[in-house]
């Protein structure tokens, strides 16, 4: 990993009710899966996150910052303004794609660990690289669902891409998708095909249980890559 530097602030976006999407002038080389190491000015603290845009955008480097429960976080990002300096470093992180990409994957996150499957997902189309692939995404809500309207963009314009997101907790009548918690029936409902390689992201716990469940399955440990925050 690289030291530590100073990069400008390009813009802030609100991509839900406790999820900001910062994108940074940063020309950083990096691999989709991986994350960087961010301070803010005016909170105290070195963060990591996962960086949700592609190498394959040119953009610069995105990430996603949820602030549920951490005011001085949220307070810090709304004074960001284009052209603030920030300090970051990285690239850093193993999470990454099979090196062989022409076998099924199969993408399961929560909340916010779904950042580095966009990275992924977009790379692997615009490399015109896809394999068919399925991305479980669970929230509490659908509000919660981070870059949900990106991958249902991408499932209808890729026929190998296959969005199924679930909410354990509330919604209304107008939410037509599956509720509650990953499952072995869920999972087999939606994936038609033996899936090669499982990458995992979210909390601890999720990440536990969903190995778990994996394992149950009798897929081997060597199908699974993991990453939790």
């Amino acid at each position: 990993m690289a030291e530590p530097i100073s990069v400008p602030v390009h813009s802030v976006r609100q991509e839900s009710a406790n999820t900001f999407v910062l994108r940074f002038d940063w020309p950083l080389d990096h691999r989709p899966g991986q994350a960087i190491r961010l301070q803010l000015p005016g909170d105290s603290k070195k963060r990591f996150f996962s960086i949700a845009s592609s190498p394959t955008e040119k953009i610069g480097v995105e990430v996603a910052v949820k602030t549920d429960g951490q005011p001085a976080l949220r307070n810090a990002i709304q004074q960001l303004a284009p052209g603030t300096a920030v300090t970051v470093s990285g690239p850093l992180g193993a999470l990454s794609l099979p090196p062989a990409l022409d076998r099924p994957l199969c993408f399961i996150a929560a909340g916010s660990g779904i950042t580095p499957f966009r990275s992924m997902a977009k790379y692997l189309i615009d490399q015109r690289a896809l394999p068919e692939t399925w991305i479980f995404h669970s929230a509490k809500t659908p509000e919660g669902l981070v870059f949900r309207s990106s991958f249902e963009k991408w499932g209808k314009e890729q026929s190998e891409l296959h969005y199924i997101p679930t909410v354990t907790g509330t919604y209304n009548e107008s939410w037509q998708n599956e509720t509650g918690r990953i499952s072995e029936a869920m999972m087999r409902k939606h994936v038609q095909v033996d899936a090669q390689c499982f990458l995992l992201c979210g909390a601890p716990a999720f990440v536990a249980d969903m190995e778990a469940l994996l394992l149950s399955m009798d897929i081997e440990p060597t199908q699974i890559r993991r990453e939790q925050w």
